[in-house]
This record gives C-alpha cells, structure tokens and sequence, in this order.
C-alpha cells in the first residue's frame, strides 16, 4: 500500500474556510494500493482537541511556538509517514480527482519525483482560471522551472507552486520548505527543478483561494520582492555549482536518498547536458 501524507499548518484563529478543505480532502478516492492521511499543525500549541469521528486517516497536532508558514509545513511534515507528500493551504481546496490524476501520472512515469498540475483561483463566485500559466502538460525535465525564474524577472509563474505533489525524499533532500516567506514554495520547486525532473500532468489539482485574508497576490509589489527573487536565483545557482563540482571530482552526484520510510534513487545528471538530459544552467553574468 502507497501512502499520501497531505500536510496542511493551521493558522492561529478563526477559519471559514477550513471545512471546505477538510471536505475536499476526504472525499478524494485514491485508487486500490494506495491510502491518504492528512496531517494538521495548529501553528503554535494546541488550543483545543479537533477530533475527525470515524476517520483514523486525520491527525491533529500543535507545534511548540509558531512556526510560519514554512516551519509548520516542515513540521507537518516530519509527521509524515508517507512516500509522497502533498502540501496543502488551510484555505485551498483540492479538486474531485486530484489525487487519482498524480496517482496516474506516478503509476506511468515511475522515475518523476515531483509532479505539478493546473491551479483555479477560488474566488467567491466560484473557480476561475489564472491567466499566464505557461507549460505544457508532459515532462519538465531538469532545469526547466529553474531557467525560467532565472530567465523572467515579472509575470505569472508556469506552474503554481502550490499544486506540488513530491517524493518525499526528494523533499527532504532539498531541505523541505524553506524559510523564504512568502515564497517558500517557489524556492523549493526551485531546488526541485534544478536536481530532479518532473511532470506537469494539466489536469485540475488546486482551487487556490483568493480571499481578504490572502497576501501573496500583493507580493510581488512588496519592496523585498527583489531581494526574495535575487534569493532564489542564488540558491538555484549554488546548487548548479554544487552539482558540477561533484560531477567533475567522479562522486556520485545524487546518491540514494534513505528516508528511513521510502527510498528513491536519482540518476546523475551531466554537466555537459545529453539528449535526455539538458546542461545544468549556466553561471555565466552572475
């Protein structure tokens, strides 16, 4: 049995919106050999016991001290006992089917440790489709992602970050969420893209809530916009460095990953790129 962990951190007060979530998440039919649990981090100690009659699949817990965004879903998590990973905001809804889709896309394409898909805005009158999302269903290999944020300093992401569905060796190999708020997301796809290839499948699997309380769509008029861009071109280069250097040397580039649950083994990539495996990205101008 192939097991889902969809980790979700609860923010601290009142949510509307978490009932709907919840609901999304159980009525989501895996196909047979594989099982979800959904993991919720109250982002900081717990204030009261959130009990999931006749659903041993849920499990609620609170962090020591508020982690942010970042921390509770890296805490989430640590939780985690399956070999993928699903994060998924306390106000976002997966989508009837999401799940089987990625499943699919595993089943078929065994050697893809991380997997994106299409995201609708969820506004008050309902989904909505987000402009500007620019790849193609089908395979994004190594650097893909990367090269584009290194390449476009505004503009619509190509994929949305949120609807990751990830190994979770591979998310634990990237260093899982990083601190970059907002922005972790972004910057661990980042990492994901420059070491390991992917696939974008086009099906329905995020309704992304556009909500008074949401902030990321402001981010980018934010003053430390920039710095958070510059932030990621940086670690995304570091990695490309890291990975030649070791090329060269004759070490294996990405051994394999021991999660103590689930293994994964990764090929190494060539500096020098081949026709199934681009170069990494240059360094050249930075």
């Amino acid at each position: 049995m192939t097991l889902i962990s969809i980790v979700t951190r609860l923010r601290r007060g009142p949510n509307r919106y978490l009932a709907e979530t919840r609901k999304s998440v159980r009525t989501q039919r895996p196909p047979p050999g594989w099982n979800l649990q959904w993991i919720d981090v109250e982002d900081g100690p717990a204030v009261d016991s959130r009990t999931f009659p006749g659903d041993p699949r849920i499990r609620y817990l609170g962090t020591w001290a508020q982690q942010g965004p970042a921390g509770g879903g890296n805490v989430d998590a640590s939780c985690a006992r399956g070999t993928w990973i699903r994060i998924l905001d306390d106000d976002d809804i997966l989508p009837p089917g999401a799940l089987a889709a990625v499943i699919d896309m595993v089943e078929r394409h065994a050697d893809v440790l991380w997997i994106t898909g299409e995201a609708l805005d969820l506004t008050e009158a309902g989904p909505r489709p987000i402009s500007g999302h620019g790849f193609a269903p089908g395979p994004l290999p190594r650097p893909a992602f990367a090269r584009w944020l290194l390449e476009h300093d505004e503009g619509p992401l190509p994929v949305h970050p949120a609807s990751l569905f990830v190994r979770r060796g591979a998310f634990l190999a990237v260093g899982g969420c990083s601190a970059l708020s907002p922005g972790e997301d972004v910057e661990m796809l980042a990492a994901l893209s420059t070491l390991f290839d992917g696939w974008h499948t086009g099906a329905p699997a995020l309704h992304y809530r556009v909500s008074p309380q949401q902030h990321r769509r402001a981010e980018h008029r934010s003053t430390s916009f920039p710095r958070r861009v510059n932030l990621i071109r940086q670690r995304i280069l570091a990695i490309q460095r890291l990975v030649q250097a070791q090329a060269h040397s004759g070490e294996p580039t990405h051994p394999g990953v021991d999660d103590s649950r689930s293994q994964f083994t990764a090929g190494t990539p060539a500096a020098s790129g081949s026709a199934d495996h681009p170069p990494l990205l240059a360094t050249s101008g930075w």
